[in-house]
Formats: C-alpha cells, structure tokens, sequence
C-alpha cells in the first residue's frame, strides 16, 4: 500500500497476491477517497482449477463436469455512490478443460 503526501486522497494498492481454488491471482488497485470517491482495480489470475471453483460455486453436485485450468482478467472501476458508473470488463480462458455437458 502506499500514499502520497502530494495526494493525501490517493492509496495504491500495487502487487496484491493471493490464492484461488488451486491457482494464483494478483493485480493492483487505486482508490481516491475525495469528495468523489473513486475505485479502479485490476485482477489476473492463473491456474485456477474449474473443478474447486464449481464445488464451491455450485456444490458438489453442481460442479460435475467441470474440470481443468482457467486463467482470466478482469478490470473494474466505479465512481462515488452511484452504482450507474459501474464499468467493468474481463476475459476467462479455458484452453484446456471441460466445462460441463452442453446440449
């Protein structure tokens, strides 16, 4: 985390880590708390297993089917209280898996 004195409203979160369902995801974000509070976070994860994902998600039932690594992107940001500013985007990959039984 870090904060700059010439812009006291401004924290950075850069080289976030963490764990997730088997696979590994990291990012940064950037949070301004003036008087229009603002959020942009960016996330991208590796690695992470369908099959634990669906458990959770899912249960265990739900999740048969759902097997092999996905990686994704995702950018989010939003501005003041408004949920209208909401914007967001993303991209999952799965090149290697099975999602399921599709009709």
């Amino acid at each position: 985390m870090e904060a700059d004195a010439r812009a006291p409203d401004t924290i950075r979160f850069r080289n976030i880590k963490g764990a997730l369902f088997g696979g590994s995801v990291g990012g940064e974000a950037l949070v301004v708390t003036g008087q229009t509070p603002r959020f942009d976070l960016a996330l991208e994860a590796a690695g992470v297993r369908l099959e634990q994902a669906g458990k959770h998600n899912l249960g265990p039932t739900g999740s048969s089917g759902l097997e092999g690594p996905l990686r994704f992107d995702l950018r989010l940001g939003g501005e003041g209280g408004d949920l209208t500013t909401l914007r967001g985007s993303g991209r999952v990959d799965v090149a290697d898996g099975k999602m399921g039984h599709l009709p």
